[in-house]
C-alpha cells in the first residue's frame, strides 16, 4: 500500500476502496493534497464528510444509488442530508457532490479540484 492510501486508511479506520484510490489519483493529477476520509466537520453533531480537506474547508460527498432509490434519494434521508449540508455551509465549508461513477473518472475530479484552486485564487 502506498503512503497516500495509508493516510486515507489510517484517518478513517476502514478498508481502502477503489474509490479511495481514484480520489487519490485525482488529487495527485491535480497537484492537490490527499484528503482525510470520514472527516467529522461539525463541533457538536456526528456529521462526517466522505472525504475532506479541513485546512481548505472543502468536503467531498459520494452519493450512490441514484438509479435504485438509494439512501440519499429517500425523503427522510434527503432531508437529513440537507440539514447536514446547510450546517456545513454555515460553518464556511464548500462541498463537491459526486456519484461513484464520477469518482471513478479521475480526470473529472481532477478538473474540479483545479477549478476550485483557480476560484480561490481569483477570490483573493
Amino acid at each position: 500500500m502506498d503512503e497516500d492510501v495509508e493516510i486515507v486508511a489510517a484517518t478513517s479506520g476502514r478498508r481502502v476502496t477503489v474509490y479511495d484510490r481514484c480520489i487519490l489519483a485525482s488529487c495527485e493529477d491535480a497537484g492537490f493534497p490527499a484528503p482525510v476520509a470520514e472527516y467529522r466537520f461539525h463541533p457538536t453533531r456526528k456529521w462526517r464528510f466522505d472525504f475532506a480537506w479541513p485546512s481548505l474547508l472543502l468536503g467531498l460527498e459520494v452519493n450512490g444509488g441514484a438509479w435504485i432509490y438509494g439512501r440519499h434519494n429517500r425523503a427522510a434521508s434527503y432531508l437529513r442530508d440537507l440539514q447536514k449540508y446547510n450546517a456545513a455551509a454555515a460553518l464556511g465549508w464548500r462541498i463537491f457532490y459526486l456519484t461513484p461513477a464520477q469518482v471513478s473518472e479521475v480526470s473529472y475530479l481532477s478538473e474540479l479540484l483545479r477549478s476550485y484552486v483557480r476560484a480561490v485564487a481569483q477570490a483573493r
